[in-house]
Order: C-alpha cells, then structure tokens, then sequence
C-alpha cells in the first residue's frame, strides 16, 4: 500500500540530478542510479518494466548481468534514505514513490499553474541547468531516449513558465520575473522568446543595461552555436525597447552644399554638429515646446568634448559653412515633432552631411508627458546618441582624408581613434606618439592633454604592469595639470583630475570632482561612465548604479567596457550572479576586468570554479604579457598590481576585489 503525505525527498532533475532530504545531498553516487531516477520520475505512470530498464542502461551486458546491475541500483536508492520505500519493486516493475519523491520539475509545474511567481522564482533560482545534464554518455539507448526527453521537457516547462510571467508581467514583481528568466535561460539559452521577454522585463523596470546585456548575448550565441543571428521579430523588439536607429541614405530635406573638397585643413575643432530646427506647426500648440527642446539641446551639445556646435538657418548658410570648413567631420542633428491625439510623436535624426548619410535616428512616443518631462526625454535622448554615433562614423571618414602630419586636427582625432580602440600595447602607444605631436604642434591642445593623461593613467589601458607606476601617475598629473591650465571649467578637465585625486586617497574631493562633472555634462555616456567608475570605488554604489543605467539609456551602441563596469558595481554590491552575467556579455579581456571577474568568481562556488578555468588562463597570460620586469611575476606581485590599479575605499569593498582575487589565484 502506497504511503499518503506529503513528499520528504527532493529529486532535482535540472542541472546535475539530485536527491536531496531536508536541503542534503543524499544523491546515489552511480550515475546510472540516478538515471533511473530521472527515467522513472518522468514516464507518465512514474513506473517501467525491469527488462526496460535493464536494457536502457545496460545493453552492453548480457541479460543476467544487466538484471543483476539493476538490482544493485535499485539497492543503492534504498540505502539513501531510510523510512517509506523511494521505490516500489515486483517481478515485473519497478515504480517511484511519487509520496515520498517529489521533483523540482513537479513543483515548477505547479507553482506556474497556481502564478504563484514569488514560490516559482525561489524554484527558478535553484536550476542549474538542462534536464539531466550530468546524464548524457550512459549507454546508448538511454542517451537517444534523454536527447527526445531533453527536448520535449525544455519546451514543455519553457511554454508553462512562459505563459505564467507574460500573464503577471503587470502585476508580479519585476525581481521574481527576473529571477525566473535567469532559470529559463539556463534550461534554454538561445531560447529568442524568452529573451524577448527578458528584454521587456528589463523595460519595463528600466534596466538597460540588462536588456542590452541579454540582447547581445542572445546574438552571440546564435551566431556561436547555430551560425545564425537573432529574428526579425527579435530584432524589432529590441530596436523598440532601445529606440535604436539605423543607417541609411537621407532622403526629404537632405543637405548637400558641404562636400569633402570644401573642407580644407586647418587647426579648429575636429568635429562640427549643426543643429537645425526641430520642425513643428508654427501655428499649433506645441511651437513653443519645439523652441525650447531646439534650444536645450544646442546648449547641452555645447558641452561635449570635440565638438563646435553651430545652428543653422536660411540667414546665414554661407557663414556656416565658413565656420565648417576644416573639420574632420561635419554633422546635423534635426527633428520633428508631431501631436497624434494625446501622444506626442518626436522624430530625431543625426546626418553626415559629407556623405549624405543618416548614422542615427530615432522616433519617440510620448504619451500624457508634461512639457517639462518631454524636454529631458527629448534632449537627453538627441545628446546621448551624438558622440557614439559621430565615433562610429568617423573610421570612414578619416579613410577619406590625406594624411598631413602637421594638421593637429586631423592627427587629434587619427590618435583619437586609434587609442580608444587599441587592442595591443604597440597600437596604445603609436596612439600617444601620435598625441604627443599634436602637443608639439599645439601646446594648448586640450584634447590631447586630457587623453595622454588617461592613457598614463590608465597604464595604457591596463596593458602595462610591473613598470614604475608612480612615473606614469606623474605624466598623468602633469597632463590633466596642463589641460586645468588651459580650461579649468571643462568638464573632462575635472574627471581626470577627480581621478587624480581618486588615485591619492583624496577620497571627498573625488567625490566632489565626479558628481560635478555628471551635473554640469548630463547628457554624455562617455563621461558619465568613468564618473560612475569612480563613484563605485568611493563606495557610492547607489549613485554608480543610477549613473551606469543612464549610461547605457544615452548610448545607443554601448562599448563592452560599459557592462564590464556596471559588472564591478554589481560585484561589490554583493550581486555575484548579476555581475557575472554583464562580465561574460562585455568579452572584455583586459587584465584589469579579467582580475575582477575572478575575485567575482570566487564567490559562487562550484559554477564559479567551473568559469574560473577558462579565465584564469586567460588572466595570466594577459598579465605575463603586460609585465615588464625580466623575471616572473609572482603571486604578490599581481595582487600589487591590483591594488595600485583599482584604487577602492571600503575595506569591505576591497575584501572583495583584493581578498577575491588572492582566493581565486590560490585555486590555480
């Protein structure tokens, strides 16, 4: 007679297969016992024939040999608990106690069904993976059977759980769905419907950085395991939730009078925006509101490093294009805006206008907003996307131009290209060559100044180590000194020197340095970013949290380094799981993310011990390679080396990182 009550025992099916009584692991420790586990916990009467068993997991025996291997397992799962029978066994069959077992597959079932989201993220939380995963290779007629199985679980558990999160997605808590996403995606990772989900999850609590991070996973991994990329149906989801444009040619109202062949060399500002009227009907309600979101936006973009900012209309064309003449680039930034009803319909667009091309455009939807509201949301959506796109286009400019070694302008923004996006130490420092002539041509180049001081900084992107630091911090002052000289007001000006100050353990004037820098320039990813860095390592993880999301709200094409940030600031916020997903996302393999992922990683246990093997390696080799010293460096040497580089102010912050990564070398 079969024993009512309620289930003792815990089959965990998901990942590596599990027996657990009370949260401990009493699992068989044979494989195959717990395959037969697995098998019977799934067949629709949670029970099979002794000769099919025998011959799904031991076909390569002969048939004594293969009953007798059963009885042996089926006395292994008696021996793990003692109590009610796990297992029911005649002549003829074998079944689970399914009053004694239960399965977490079960009570996600369950749990989806009732929408009971927070009992269903507290189950999503714990899989760890595919159905079965520690199962594949047995025998060969279990393995064909597990493949079938596998499949069919993964898109019947993925339908259920789907349908419950898109039901409650108004009502449930954005962190259970959340946590039931990151589940799904370790039952199904390239599943495009989850991750279209995930995306607007991530709207819809206005993580951007997560919906960018889950979106570029996603395209990855397509393109990694199935050669493919993500659908046009995912595609538009993500173009929706990012308001993310497109190239392509301009068509009504495109501007042609500037061509490459009038803008000849000359020592002025590199870059040129033109910001052209935000079209509306003069006579409608909203002509006031285009006036003042046209004049917000030219006095933001006057605040951006590289640019001369310069407005057009019909009065002054030929002055204009005096004005561009010499720059290595020159753009327009344009709108329209539109109301439909109670909405509000805001087109933006930035053009190259020696091309002729449109490198960016967006069209927002404003429903119900308050006039104030519409200006930050329009503005700080046109200033956002200005810089990142300009730094996309300008390789195919600079193709364009002649070389002249006595042009700074051209020579700034050829460095300017080559540093940021320096993958080697050689080409970080032909990229300095390069702005220390432009500081022979121009001493009061501030651009160059306030780069080299980065670069020294920064020890050429982290591609140096072992040398003598406080030489390269005093190169460092010694620019951002030169460029405070030139404009002490600039916003750049005052995040290298909030650096600076950072680096010496001048802990509140950093502080002050950061947060006057994002008020005075709100609108530049380029410069809230590092602010956010910074802020972080203060302990300000509040702020830098706010600061990154805004980072990646203004961006439209975020750069790796974006999410190996926002990692940090998650990692020391104690977000271990979270920080690991942004760091495998960024690709990033510079020393100085490389190290904090690994002290990241030491603090998730066995599936961090399982990344760590692959980037460990890569680490080590990364930091042999930076060392300049003749002899090897040792283990004290690297965690030197960290806590010169990562200057952090919490103590509990720095057992994090510093503590982290010695544990995570000790591994090794």
């Amino acid at each position: 007679m079969i024993d009512a009550g309620t289930p003792t025992l815990l089959l965990r099916l998901f990942g590596e297969v599990r027996l657990c009584e009370a949260g401990k692991d009493i699992s068989p420790r044979s494989r195959k016992t717990r395959a037969l586990l697995a098998y019977l916990s799934v067949m629709p009467s949670q029970s099979a024939a002794r000769y099919r068993l025998a011959d799904l997991l031991w076909s390569d025996r002969a048939d004594e040999q293969a009953r007798g291997s059963l009885r042996q397992a089926i006395a292994e799962v008696r021996r793990c608990a003692s109590g009610s029978p796990m297992l029911f066994v005649d002549r003829d069959r074998v079944t689970i106690n399914l009053f004694r077992i239960t399965t977490d597959l079960y009570e996600i079932e369950s749990a989806a069904t009732a929408r009971n989201m927070p009992e269903l993220a507290r189950l999503m939380a714990q899989v760890s993976g595919g159905f079965g995963d520690d199962l594949n290779d047995l025998a060969a007629g279990y393995d064909e059977w597990l493949s079938i199985e596998r499949t069919h679980l993964h898109e019947a558990i993925t339908a259920i759980v789907l349908k419950a999160a898109t039901e409650t997605l108004e009502r449930a808590d954005p962190g259970d769905l959340k946590m039931i996403l990151r589940g799904l995606d370790q039952i199904d990772p390239w599943n495009e419907e989850i991750a279209r989900l995930g995306m607007r999850i991530d709207r819809l609590v206005d993580d951007r950085a997560s919906l960018h991070r889950r979106f570029k996973r996603l395209e990855e991994g397509l393109g990694r395991e199935f050669g493919a990329v993500p659908s046009s149906e995912t595609r538009a989801v993500f173009t929706a939730l990012t308001k993310l444009g497109s190239e392509e040619p301009t068509k009504d109202g495109a501007v042609t009078w500037l061509t490459p062949e009038k803008l000849p060399s000359s020592q002025i500002a590199p870059l040129t925006i033109i910001v052209s009227r935000v079209l509306v009907d003069p006579d409608g309600p909203d002509a006031d509101l285009a006036v003042i979101c046209e004049e917000d936006i030219r006095v933001a973009l006057i605040h951006l490093p590289d640019l001369r900012v310069v407005t057009l209309n019909a009065a002054n064309a030929e002055q204009v294009e005096i004005m561009c003449a010499g720059a290595v680039g020159v753009y327009m930034l344009s709108g329209r805006l539109r109301r439909l009803g109670s909405s509000l319909r805001v087109n933006l667009q930035l053009s190259n206008l020696q091309s002729n091309v449109v490198i960016w455009s967006e069209q927002l939807r404003l429903e119900n907003a308050d006039p104030a509201a519409t200006v930050d949301h329009v503005v700080e959506r046109a200033v956002g996307a200005v810089l990142p796109s300009i730094n996309r286009d300008l390789p195919s400019r600079m193709a364009q131009r002649a070389s002249n070694d006595r042009d700074a302008a051209l020579l700034y923004t050829e460095a300017r290209l080559k540093v940021k996006s320096a993958r080697t130490l050689e080409a970080a420092r032909s990229g300095c060559v390069l702005l220390d002539r432009v500081v022979e041509i121009d001493p009061r180049h501030l651009g160059a100044h306030l780069l080299l001081a980065r670069m020294y900084h920064t020890d050429f992107w982290q591609m140096m180590a072992g040398h003598d630091v406080a030489a390269f911090r005093a190169r460092a002052n010694e620019h951002s000194g030169e460029a405070a000289r030139i404009d002490p007001n600039n916003v750049e000006v005052q995040v290298r020197r909030a650096w600076c100050r950072l680096r010496e353990g001048e802990w509140r004037l950093a502080q002050e340095g950061f947060e006057r820098a994002v008020s005075t320039l709100p609108h530049d990813a380029d410069t809230i970013n590092p602010c956010a860095a910074g802020l972080c390592y203060l302990g300000e993880l509040a702020q830098a949290e706010t600061l990154m999301q805004r980072v990646f709200r203004l961006n439209p094409f975020p750069p790796p380094d974006y999410h190996a940030d926002y990692a940090v600031v998650l990692s020391l916020g104690g977000h271990a799981v979270e920080a690991e997903e942004h760091f495998d996302v960024s690709g990033e393999v510079g020393i100085l993310y490389l190290a904090a992922r690994l002290a990241n990683l030491s603090r998730l246990g066995k599936a961090g011990a399982r990344v760590a093997v692959a980037v460990r390696p890569a680490f080590l080799h990364g930091f042999q390679a930076a060392w300049q010293p003749a002899r090897t460096p040792t283990t004290n040497d690297i965690l030197q080396w960290f806590a010169d580089t990562v200057p952090v102010r919490l103590a509990t912050h720095r057992q994090r990182l510093y503590g982290g990564l010695a544990a995570a070398l000790v591994e090794a």
